[in-house]
């Protein structure tokens, strides 16, 4: 017996679920360095498992396939399509996924045969749309929320997609990409050289993959309505309202070294950064112990990076949250030094 097999069979004879996890786990490390004979043996093996198991990690194995499965790899589609077919809501999600991925637009005509079916979940008719939006270059799922699980039913567009089936399901024009300041390809001030080197960074993560419905990892021009929304509100410094009109961060996955991930706010979303510190997130109500001159321009789970707007060139301060008190002390020199840090 070789370690396939032994895996497999531990996944089968599995009650638990650490030991099927386990197995699951295993077996996905196998198949991605595995010959062409045995990754179909691992694929074949998790499928069994799928198919006949009640253990709760039934829809992770279905996950983990999905996973493995290429694009277009057609022999696997009967396998998806009779997950979504089973009704158990975990299979039906990977199904939905696996079946779009193995399948492609020869799912066109079953899933919005879907939609207009009473058993399937509004979390799982969304993720059809999202599938019909990417395959086809329809913007189905533009503005919608990113997880389908938050989608609401306006979020649905049924007329919309059964036009499209009507008239032949051509294909779209796609997404707009955003729409991105010229300096960041040809810079020309000191500030503006930063933007572009952290555009670099951000092409790269970007590269790696994206959403084009979501598309994150980019830096933005600020949208004119924007900037006069935050201008009425803050007297800004210089340099930081030129980073808010010219690099505006989109989603971007951006750390600084001794803090981890941080959340740097652009036009698109300062006004929102300021809930929880400044005012309250529900009523909109200022709250009283937060510094009246502060403005949050990122934060690190939670934590807040600050500029003063009292002073004219502020330095980048910096507090713990939930410590009963606002404890500022002052983290970069400034603005300069906090973009120089992103990475």
């Amino acid at each position: 017996m070789d370690r396939i097999d032994k895996q497999i069979d531990l996944l089968m004879a599995a009650a638990q679920p650490a030991p099927a996890c386990g197995a699951i786990d295993t077996l996905r490390k196998i198949a991605a360095k595995a010959s062409p004979e045995d990754r179909r043996r691992v694929l074949a093996g998790l499928m069994d498992f799928v198919c006949r198991s009640e253990v709760w990690p039934v829809s992770h194995a279905a996950g983990v396939l999905v996973e493995l499965i290429q694009e277009g790899e057609t022999d696997y589609a009967p396998f998806f399509r009779a997950c979504i077919q089973d009704g158990q809501e975990g299979k039906r999600y990977w199904g939905i996924e696996g079946y779009a991925k193995t399948a492609g637009k020869d799912v066109y005509l079953y899933f919005t045969d879907c939609l207009t079916f009473p058993g399937f979940t509004l979390e799982h008719k969304a993720l059809m749309v999202r599938n019909l939006a990417r395959l086809s270059g329809q913007p189905f799922d533009l503005n919608r929320p990113i997880e389908p699980r938050v989608w609401r039913e306006c979020d649905i567009d049924c007329d919309a997609i059964l036009q499209w089936r009507a008239d032949g399901c051509p294909d779209g024009a796609g997404y707009p990409a955003p729409v991105c300041h010229p300096c960041l390809l040809a810079p020309q001030t000191a500030l503006e050289k930063l933007y572009a080197r952290l555009e670099k960074k951000l092409l790269k993560k970007r590269s790696a993959g994206q959403d084009p419905a979501h598309p994150s990892n980019w830096l933005i021009q600020a949208d004119p309505a924007d900037l006069a929304r935050i201008t009425e509100q803050w007297s800004l410094p210089p340099d930081y309202l030129d980073f808010l009109e010219k690099a505006s961060p989109l989603s971007a996955d951006l750390k600084i070294k001794g803090y981890g991930p941080v959340e740097v706010y652009g036009a698109h979303n300062l006004a929102d950064g300021q809930a929880g510190y400044s005012r309250n997130g529900l009523t909109g109500e200022p709250i009283a112990d937060w510094p009246a001159s502060y403005l949050v321009i990122a934060s690190r789970f939670g934590d807040p990076f600050c500029l003063d707007l009292a002073q004219e060139q502020s330095p980048v301060w910096f507090a713990f949250h939930g410590e009963g008190a606002w404890d500022f002390s002052l983290e970069f020199p400034s603005l300069t030094d906090f973009l120089k840090a992103l990475g």
